[in-house]
């Protein structure tokens, strides 16, 4: 199994917890919603001590951007004004396109992406606003740990140092993965990597699996491969994807794969947001 070296370090260090049954309780929620941006990806996490991050903020066209109709809406009817982290899988704009928005409404203290970026208004944008705004920059080159507490580990496992060296211009493999553990549930959100990043992930052995999949790239016939499904082992598989969209997501490959490995799917195009919690011991889609 490959695991690099700050990772090892955090799981000796969970190892080492004999806390959990007093830390893990009914009252010690981590919630993961996966919001319903049409086509594209937004997630928003809410920690157990109350932090806060958003993956990704979804997309921006002319006359419509995510976070104004979607992610501050919803981030109003919270009472979020705060935003701990934010993380941009990737430069695409169905990712990136909602996050000037959000950085220019909500106060944000760090922002996580893989430092490639497309020569384009957004990008321009995003890039300036974090500039101005001051806002901490962590540009993910290779794997790493992003947060380490107590009860809760953020690991960023993607991208790859090796494979961004030769693949420096490849947007979507460089995709920041994110694997969530808390106390024994796991989530791991997979941008729209595509299968070459997908046999680079496999050679974390067990340490991929995870109870809930982020399904990359939006369900396209590029990502998923039944090697990867099965590291991974989940639970439960979201797609993020808006209704009758102009590329056919999701390939009914990808849905034939997960169906015959007897995985639950959610999609936001039927389900509209999918949530998740968790306290570290249950695990229960609550919408």
């Amino acid at each position: 199994m490959f695991l690099p070296a700050p990772i090892l370090f955090s799981l000796l260090i969970l190892g080492n917890i004999s806390l959990w049954g007093s830390v893990l309780s009914n009252e010690n929620w981590l919630y993961v919603t996966f919001l319903d941006v049409g086509q594209g990806d937004s997630i928003f996490l809410q920690f157990p001590d109350g932090k806060t991050m958003l993956i990704d903020g979804g997309p921006r066209s002319e006359n419509f951007d995510a976070a104004d109709f979607f992610i501050l809406p919803f981030l109003k009817r919270k009472h979020i004004r705060h935003l701990d982290t934010i993380v941009l899988s990737h430069a695409d704009n169905d990712h990136i396109g909602g996050l000037p928005q959000i950085l220019r409404n909500i106060n944000v203290h760090r922002v996580v992406d893989n430092g490639i970026y497309h020569d384009s208004d957004v990008c321009r944008l995003y890039k300036y606003l974090l500039d101005s705004l001051g806002v901490e920059h962590v540009a993910v080159r290779k794997p790493m740990v992003l947060d380490s507490t107590g009860s809760c580990c953020l690991f960023a496992l993607q991208p790859m140092k090796d494979f961004l060296r030769m693949n420096p211009d490849d947007v979507n493999n460089n995709s920041v993965v994110l694997k969530l553990i808390y106390g024994d549930r796991k989530f791991l959100f997979t941008g729209d990597i595509e299968k070459e990043a997908e046999q680079a992930l496999v050679r974390y052995g067990d340490f991929l699996q995870a109870d809930v999949l982020k399904i990359a790239h939006h369900g396209s016939s590029t990502s998923s491969s039944e090697e990867f499904v099965r590291n991974v082992k989940p639970e439960f598989a979201v797609i993020s994807v808006s209704k009758m969209n102009r590329f056919g997501f999701p390939s009914e490959d990808v849905i034939d794969r997960l169906g015959k490995m007897r995985i639950k799917i959610a999609r936001t195009d039927y389900n509209g947001a999918v949530i998740f919690r968790t306290n570290g011991k249950i695990l229960e889609r609550i919408r």
